[in-house]
């Protein structure tokens, strides 16, 4: 059998969890890599209950545990982890977007270790169905074990403009903030985790005191934080939002990071000249 039915302890609590062979929740060694996801039947077989929780890759995740998010709000679980390693194919930089498609549902996305297990003590404090995208490797803590549904925490307080990370490429967005300080611009960060419910209280706010928005993460621009942080600026404050992710072309065109610190650094400033911030 390729999936089987075990039980991890989170939060205080042990959990039951639908794994594949290959998955390892310790998150302990980036490279381990995930097999084949397992057939319906399979599933039914192993006694796959409401409230279990799925580990899998990220491209698993949507191809076949995206059904089972389907339950409706106030509903008990199902919660599926996805470990994402950050390539560009086209199934994990749609699966924010798939996931938080979901009535009800609330979707995460956090950065390292730290913020992955705030992240779980915070889906056991509430019922809805549940995707959060966890790194596949997590590498050391550098953010404070913080996370909190609907909210963006601010990292650093700034009047220039924000700055959002989402995952993994907060460290960089972290760097950029640094490098604009050196040349005396002041920048706000903000830790995008909670992708579904936004902050959408702390982002009007960021765009009413810094009057510009950069959002980056391993998403599809289309569809991910990005879009919905653009959508909540143009009802209720109006300001120039720029989004950095992966463009909306095949993974095989992209020649390159999609988010990288020469992109950051260009779409900052491009933001900066809009504001006539700088020349």
């Amino acid at each position: 059998m390729r999936a089987r039915l075990a039980r991890i302890r989170a939060g205080g609590q042990i959990l039951p969890v639908l794994e594949t062979p290959a998955f390892d929740p310790s998150l302990a060694d980036p490279k381990d890599r995930f097999e084949s996801p397992p057939a319906n039947a399979e599933l039914a077989e192993v006694g796959l209950a409401p409230e279990a929780w799925l580990l899998c890759g990220a491209s698993e995740a949507v191809s076949w545990a995206w059904p089972y998010l389907a339950r409706g709000p106030g509903t008990p679980g199902p919660v599926v982890l996805a470990r994402y390693d950050g390539s560009s194919d086209a199934a994990p930089v749609a699966d924010l977007a798939a996931f938080a498609a979901h009535p009800g549902s609330h979707v995460a996305a956090p950065r390292d270790a730290a913020a992955t297990q705030a992240t779980i003590d915070a889906i056991l404090s509430q019922p809805a169905p549940t995707y959060a995208r966890i790194p596949t490797d997590p590498g050391p803590a550098r953010s404070e074990a913080r996370f909190q549904w609907g909210t963006a925490p601010v990292l650093r307080e700034g009047s220039d403009l924000t700055l959002i990370g989402v995952g993994p490429v907060l460290t960089e967005v972290e760097a950029l903030a640094d490098r604009l300080q050196g040349v005396g611009v002041s920048a706000r960060v903000l830790d995008g985790a909670s992708v579904k419910p936004l902050d959408a209280v702390g982002v009007l706010r960021a765009a009413r005191e810094t009057g510009a928005i950069l959002t980056a993460e391993q998403h599809n621009v289309v569809s991910g934080y990005g879009a919905a942080v653009a959508a909540v600026t143009a009802l209720g404050y109006p300001v120039p939002v720029r989004r950095l992710g992966v463009p909306d072309l095949p993974a095989a065109a992209l020649g390159g990071p999609a988010v990288s610190a020469a992109r950051l650094d260009e779409e900052a400033w491009e933001l900066l000249k809009a504001r006539g911030k700088v020349q």
